[in-house]
């Protein structure tokens, strides 16, 4: 652990005791938060002294101002009721910042001014320690792939930036996949958006964009390049053992696209290559096969997650109008859609209409191979009949009970 990682470590635990127990000053919150980490790393207290550089102002307003009022904004939307929205699942682990959002404002006043600017600014950029939720950390065990398949608001392009910014930090000239639909699409939301690196890297370590090689480089040397799934040959070049590729269900190529990234993934570095996956699903198949593997780990979450980053007239205006919608199924609680809109017979009707064949006498113990489906439209069904009048065969007991609404077909009662 650097001295940098042992600060920001010491910095969380001693937001959590002061958390705990309202009691605690700073100070010696501070110094038993050294202590316990001293023991841990086997370190003197005096070793992890916390900085006290100053910083200059950042954004117009000091790091503490800039921390307070974003807790405010947290606290105010947590504080909103669900409105139509009521009844779902709600967050049940909170993220370290959440948690102090949810305390009384004296409180969280108090808290936020014990810390010096450098400390508050630290605080305000520590991704994982303080404001990620449980499922927006990067999972334990061998894993080759993350999928982070969840509905929009999630908090996606985050999760996904705050993994990279700490990948690249880890392992000094680290190089890097940035794969998204069009250069438009990572510039406008992995790089320069609300959740990409520029807007929330520390000042100290946030990279270096450089339009014109579709490069972003960080301080220690590590190097992000950025790829269009437009082009997917690009990818042949790469040589690396990070990666992330944004809303991957949207992509026109997906299936060259992953496949020449998989081929790119091959250096040695102090771990594994990895890659994550963000995206809103669609039933593509590639994602499916992606799924599926061993080696793939699946986060799945909905909009409703990120509730405490979100403003409350959303999920009254737009997301309790979709809720119950097909739509809604996939944009909001991500569900990947197997059923064709549309379509005379969805899944969930042949999954109704299943039926043990042991109970037809005659075929009790023995193995379909074959299923014959007839399928006769309306307009052919009444020629049919014309035809068997003229014949002088009068018996239409065949005929559907209710032919007015062909996605919803009657058992006939006869065959012709």
């Amino acid at each position: 652990m650097t001295s940098h990682e042992l600060l920001n470590a010491v910095r969380r635990r001693t937001l959590e005791l002061l958390i705990a127990d309202g009691d605690l000053d700073y100070r010696t919150a501070e110094r038993q938060a050294a202590r316990e980490w001293a023991t841990v790393e086997r370190l003197k207290p005096k070793t992890v002294a916390p900085q006290t550089t100053p910083v200059q102002e950042d954004r117009g307003a000091d790091p503490r101002t800039q921390l307070l009022r974003r807790l405010e904004t947290i606290a105010r939307c947590l504080s909103e009721p669900l409105g139509q929205t009521a009844g779902i699942d709600q967050v049940r682990n909170h993220s370290l910042a959440e948690r102090l959002a949810l305390l009384p404002a004296p409180r969280r006043l108090n808290i936020i001014q014990a810390l010096t600017n450098e400390q508050a600014l630290d605080v305000f950029h520590d991704w994982e320690g303080f404001w990620a939720r449980a499922k927006q950390l990067a999972p334990s065990g061998d894993w080759s792939t993350w999928v982070l398949r969840a509905g929009r608001g999630f908090g996606k392009t985050r999760t996904g930036a705050g993994w990279v910014q700490e990948r690249a930090l880890q392992h000094p000239g680290r190089w890097i996949a940035l794969v998204a639909r069009t250069p438009a699409d990572a510039r406008d939301y992995m790089i320069e958006g609300p959740g990409g690196f520029l807007r929330n890297a520390h000042p100290r370590l946030a990279p270096i964009y450089e339009v014109s090689k579709r490069r972003l480089t960080w301080p220690n040397g590590s190097w992000a390049t950025i790829y269009s799934d437009d082009e997917p040959d690009q990818l042949r070049g790469f040589s690396g053992d990070t990666a992330w590729l944004d809303e991957f269900a949207k992509f026109q190529n997906p299936e060259q696209t992953w496949t020449n990234l998989e081929f790119g993934m091959r250096e040695a570095s102090n771990d594994r290559p990895r890659k994550v996956v963000t995206t809103t699903p669609r039933p593509i198949p590639i994602l499916k096969r992606i799924e599926r593997l061993p080696s793939t780990v699946v986060v799945t979450g909905t909009s409703h997650e990120n509730r405490s980053n979100l403003d409350p007239r959303w999920f009254a205006d737009t997301i309790s109008r979709h809720e119950a919608t097909r739509i809604g199924r996939q944009e909001i609680r991500a569900e990947i859609l197997e059923d064709v809109p549309g379509a005379l017979w969805t899944r969930a009707m042949l999954d109704q209409a299943r039926f043990d064949c042991g109970v037809i006498g005659g075929i009790r113990g023995q193995v379909l191979e074959r299923a014959t489906i007839l399928m006769m439209p309306r307009a052919a069904m009444q020629s049919a009949l014309r035809d068997r009048q003229r014949n002088g065969r009068n018996n239409a007991t065949w005929w559907p009970r209710d032919t007015s609404d062909m996605r919803n077909p009657r058992p006939m009662t006869s065959g012709i």
